[in-house]
């Protein structure tokens, strides 16, 4: 689902192909005044990259899982009584959630399976459906026990 990256490489693609076609026009000469500024907007397409894709996602927002989906109609009446219009609202947010915070499983290196991200954006998601604003600015990162405390 994660479309992060693309932004990256596309910066590295234009760089590099300006250093190129300036290498190419000035007979194999790397000091050209030209070469400044095209580098300069490449690099910060690279340092930008993180709020490009944002841009991104918000203005073509990615699907939710059909799988996913399933598991909020089974399991939650809140989410069977919105309308399609409020699901489809509800279905983009729980997307955009889970991109924009960072998952961390507490005391393991694996990386968090979607399904339990989606679980544990689903309420956050739900608190916020009538708010503009609902990515919980406050709370950057999730993170989730491997084991009980007890």
């Amino acid at each position: 689902m994660k479309f992060s990256g693309f932004a990256y490489i596309l910066a590295f693609i234009i760089g590099l192909g300006i250093v190129l076609f300036e290498y190419n026009y000035h007979d194999g000469n790397f000091v050209s005044p030209y070469l400044v500024i095209p580098l300069i907007i490449a690099a910060a397409g690279y340092l930008l990259a993180p709020q490009l894709d944002w841009w991104w996602y918000k203005r073509f927002p990615l699907n939710l899982d059909d799988k996913i989906k399933t598991i909020f109609e089974k399991n939650s009446e809140y989410y069977r009584n919105l309308n399609p219009e409020k699901k489809k609202i509800f279905d983009q947010r729980v997307v955009l959630y889970i991109e924009a915070k960072e998952w961390l499983y507490m005391g393991m290196q694996e990386e968090m399976p979607y399904d339990l991200k989606a679980l544990v954006a689903f309420q956050p998601v739900r608190l916020t459906l009538q708010q503009k604003d609902f990515l919980l600015g406050t709370f950057r990162q999730n993170s989730c026990l491997s084991k009980s405390l007890s």
